[in-house]
């Protein structure tokens, strides 16, 4: 007995402290363990930047030929709007504000949209292993534009309410990837995303403006090397640019280059919003059955 006083002696049941992530056996069936905490947003944008070095030529691909089929369609929305509107017998100074609302409205619903379908759309077909091309980007992004540029309406309607907009905007902030990886409408898509967003709305704005620095700081590199591309053909950029076929060509280019861009940047931002929607999906999974074979 006086061996077990120097240190022979093991008591049955040593005491050991728990492990991070461990949760001990419960004692009642109902009781689940606390969800793990959500990755910052370097998380996110590192996958997403890795998902983008792999895809990001049927992304471009796709995304001119977007370019190309919204030019048309905004072509042809100016068109039968102009014709409408002189028949609400308007003054002209408010015929031209309404003419400009509508097409601005437009331009803008698609420049987000566009982007945002065929990001989700990448990212659901990277996650199931498919091999990705810019007409099966189009074939399946296609119909989700719709809903996403449902997503892209309420803040606008409410851009004479800044608060009620921002809140809104951040509100339906997985809308398109909802759309993607759910297939719920467009209407059952903002409720699903409101839901992911009630209780951690300050992570996800902060995200989102995150993301809308990131691509500011993009567009504004882009603008500076327009500049200097046009000061190397000789134009005046501080007078009237489309004087001469050069400066004519420079602006056409510019536009293009500078919307194909936006597009770009909108879908690499939204990239990285799929990639948080992935972690906040597992604390909250869908209701819908059909979903969850999506959920990869």
């Amino acid at each position: 007995m006086s061996g077990q006083w120097q240190g022979q002696w093991q008591p049955p049941h040593q005491w050991q402290p728990p492990r991070p992530g461990h949760h001990p056996q419960p004692f009642h069936p109902g009781w689940q363990p606390p969800p793990r905490p959500l990755p910052g947003a370097g998380t996110y944008l590192r996958e997403a930047s890795r998902i983008l070095a792999r895809t990001w030529r049927p992304l471009a691909g796709a995304l001119l030929l977007a370019e190309l089929a919204m030019t048309v369609v905004v072509v042809l929305g100016t068109v039968a709007v102009e014709e409408l509107v002189p028949s609400l017998h308007l003054g002209r100074q408010s015929a031209e504000l309404l003419t400009l609302t509508i097409t601005a409205s437009l331009v803008l619903s698609l420049v987000t949209s566009v982007p945002d379908a065929l990001a989700a759309t990448l990212s659901e077909q990277h996650s199931r292993g498919q091999r990705i091309t810019v007409l099966r980007l189009l074939r399946d992004g296609a119909p989700r534009v719709i809903g996403s540029g449902g997503a892209t309406a309420p803040p606008l309607l409410l851009m004479a309410f800044p608060p009620a907009a921002v809140w809104v905007w951040v509100m339906f902030t997985f809308v398109p990837a909802v759309k993607t990886y759910e297939g719920l409408g467009a209407i059952r898509a903002m409720g699903r995303s409101a839901s992911l967003v009630r209780g951690v709305w300050g992570r996800v704005f902060a995200m989102r403006l995150l993301t809308l620095v990131l691509t500011y700081g993009l567009w504004t590199s882009g603008g500076l090397l327009l500049s200097l591309f046009g000061g190397l053909l000789g134009l005046d950029l501080k007078g009237d640019v489309t004087e001469g076929p050069t400066g004519v060509a420079f602006v056409v280019v510019a536009m293009a280059f500078g919307l194909g861009f936006v597009m770009f940047q909108s879908a690499c931002a939204e990239l990285a919003i799929v990639q948080m929607y992935k972690a906040l999906r597992t604390r909250r999974p869908p209701a819908t059955p059909a979903a969850y074979p999506r959920l990869r």
